[in-house]
């Protein structure tokens, strides 16, 4: 169960303040972040649950970039069997964000949901760097900076990954489905042809081999 934010969209980065919940949306998900301080007018201080970014280069993907994109079971959990894999870390560092492009949002709870705030926040957060415990499902970016924020782990992104599951898994049924019509359909055309054409042989006094 997450919590209900009042979002409200980021146009200059000087109106963060330490303690700040800001989201980034990204392709197919939202990722979420702490402000630690502004730096200038395009980048911000921020402790945030993160990993790799996409090498254009190779074509791949982090464990986070890559459970969002390929939809399954085993990168939801994120659970690799290489444990020399790059995994997801909790860290503080600069991020550069370009706002004519890019959808920032500033996050706010309900009355009374903010236990820590301001510097205060930042210090809970800074009490998990470099932990490599992520989970998209359970332990992830938005439950990350919740916690800092009001104690609580929560997040919606599970719902986010679960929904993300079975729509896959249904992709996967319906194109299976799809298949397997098209072979059924091309197989009954050619008994089909089969039969007409031995009963013109037949016909015609040929014998059908």
């Amino acid at each position: 169960m997450g919590f209900k934010y009042r979002k409200e969209r980021v146009h200059s980065l000087s109106a963060l303040k330490p303690g700040d919940h800001i989201r980034v949306y990204k392709t197919l998900y939202y990722h979420h972040m702490l402000v630690v301080r502004v730096i200038d007018k395009r980048t911000v201080l921020v402790i945030h649950y993160t990993g790799p970014e996409k090498d254009e280069e190779q074509g791949q993907y982090g464990p986070m970039q890559a459970a969002a994109v390929a939809g399954t079971a085993s990168s939801l959990l994120l659970a690799p069997t290489d444990k020399s894999a790059p995994r997801a870390m909790i860290i503080e560092e600069p991020v550069t964000f370009d706002l004519s492009v890019q959808i920032l949002e500033q996050l706010e709870y309900e009355p009374g949901v903010a236990i820590n705030t301001g510097e205060k926040a930042v210090a809970r957060a800074r009490e998990r760097l470099g932990e490599t415990d992520y989970n998209l499902l359970f332990k992830n970016c938005e439950s990350f900076v919740n916690w800092a924020i009001t104690t609580r782990e929560e997040t919606n992104q599970g719902e986010m990954g679960t929904f993300g599951l079975i729509a896959g898994g249904l992709t996967l049924l319906a194109a299976g489905l799809g298949v397997g019509a098209a072979a059924y359909y091309a197989s009954s055309r050619s008994t089909s042809h089969s039969d007409e054409d031995e009963e013109k042989a037949k016909k015609r006094g040929r014998k059908w081999n």
